[in-house]
């Protein structure tokens, strides 16, 4: 089977984003804010727009970022793949990066990470559900209530599967293979563990943060 290349866009992060893009960077640093002493050092993989490294360096935190792109200006041009760590970090964070990679590859990629990060890796990583919405109303009070049912991708028939993105190699429950209790036997091979999951209510995004087995 030949794998997509490392595929990639720039424009996206000189546009104004949606308002669940803007939720999900307050999910990011809330449960950052919960892991993080002021003297910790992050390396960011993905810059994106920068969000999360400006805010967290207008907070007086030490953080680098890696990007494959050099468009986005991040302090390592890189791709993490082949990229060979120079330092440890207390935490890395990575935000809707690793689908960007072959699963095959982001489960190689755990043990490296795994050498240089003596605290935490927060990740975030996109599910591919369809959501049947049951209704959408306004009230003078309760501005919008909003009631739907998701269906993970992997319980559909092949016919209904909507594609994936032209960047994404994989996403959560796109297969069986890629369930959340498949990630955590994958980590669990590498004496890591899940210690918090959090499924935002305002998109697709799954938020995880990842710990050595053997560190608490």
């Amino acid at each position: 089977m030949i794998e997509k290349p490392y595929d990639f866009e720039t424009d996206w992060i000189y546009k104004l984003e949606k308002e669940a893009h803007w939720r999900a960077y307050w999910q990011q640093q809330k449960i950052i804010e919960g892991e993080l002493d002021k003297n910790d050092s992050i390396l960011e993989i993905g810059k994106g727009t920068g969000f999360c490294s400006n805010y967290l360096k207008s907070k007086g935190y030490n953080i680098k970022t890696i990007d494959i792109d050099e468009g986005k200006n991040p302090d390592i041009v890189g791709n993490i793949v082949d990229y060979e760590f120079a330092e440890e970090f207390d935490h890395i964070i990575a935000f809707e990066v690793f689908e960007h990679i072959p699963f095959r590859v982001f489960k190689e990629l755990l043990p490296k990470i795994k050498k240089c990060v003596r605290k935490s890796l927060v990740v975030s990583i996109p599910e591919s559900t369809i959501i049947l919405m049951l209704a959408d109303i306004r009230f003078p009070v309760v501005k919008h209530v909003r009631f739907g049912i998701r269906l993970q991708q992997r319980f559909l028939p092949g016919f209904l599967k909507m594609k994936l993105s032209k960047y994404h190699h994989w996403e959560l429950n796109y297969k069986n293979e890629y369930s959340v209790n498949s990630i955590k036997k994958i980590l669990d091979k590498h004496d890591l563990k899940i210690t918090l999951h959090i499924r935002s209510h305002f998109n697709n995004h799954n938020f995880f943060v990842i710990k050595d087995r053997n560190s608490e």
